[in-house]
């Protein structure tokens, strides 16, 4: 999308309700964490019709430039690959609590520049899982420090305002090999997890890198 003149652009959600002034002729990229959405992207111009008409009656019409787009001679730098490739196996313990071993493939550029790397773990849950309405809501585990039998985990929703670090899995795993192993203990049975409805996914970032989502989702119905 571009913005090519005067107004606001008005972006309408859960998370955010704003309209924000932009530069003249600018590129404008939408980026919405998973889990959440937009209700509505609005667009308004404050246009000068004598000025509109001067330019449309001498216009040479040439399909929005010749390269396409719809500034001439721009184009949109290109986007990185925000998908990665991993595998997970279910291992439930003793009292049936389940644990998911989650298996990450990093690209041999990410090891090779030795990158500290977050891993995400979020469920996607109906709000009202009685009744299984459309409406989500996302919450993410978290292990604190623990104590003598090691770290306990625990699930929380992000809050506006807060950072997306603060809902991170672990963070700061030093690469050292392309695959990587995550021990995720869930700490409920998997008919717990079926019984709210809820599916797991998985994500990782590099240090000032670009979030990444795994090409696996834990569904346990």
């Amino acid at each position: 999308m571009v913005h090519d003149g005067g107004g606001n652009i008005s972006l309408s959600g859960t998370a955010r309700l704003s309209s924000n002034p932009l530069p003249t002729g600018q590129w404008l990229y939408v980026r919405v964490l998973n889990g959440s959405y937009i209700d509505s992207l609005r667009a308004s111009y404050e246009v000068d019709q004598g000025k509109y008409l001067a330019w449309y009656n001498n216009a040479v019409q040439n399909v929005f430039g010749s390269n396409g787009d719809p500034v001439e001679s721009g184009t949109p730098p290109p986007q990185p690959d925000t998908t990665a490739t991993g595998t997970v196996v279910e291992q439930p313990d003793a009292q049936g609590n389940m644990k998911l071993v989650l298996q990450v493939h990093h690209t041999d550029k990410e090891v090779a520049a030795a990158e500290k790397v977050s891993y995400w773990v979020g469920a996607s849950v109906p709000v009202n899982p009685l009744f299984f309405s459309g409406m989500k809501e996302v919450m993410f585990l978290l292990a604190d420090a623990g104590g003598l039998l090691g770290p306990l985990y625990e699930w929380r929703l992000l809050f506006q305002g807060q950072p997306v670090e603060s809902v991170a899995f672990e963070r700061d795993r030093i690469l050292v090999s392309n695959d990587q192993t995550v021990q995720i203990p869930l700490n409920l049975t998997k008919q717990d997890m079926r019984n709210l409805g809820a599916k797991v996914y998985f994500g990782y970032q590099l240090k000032n890198g670009t979030f990444k989502t795994l090409n696996v989702i834990w569904n346990p119905s």
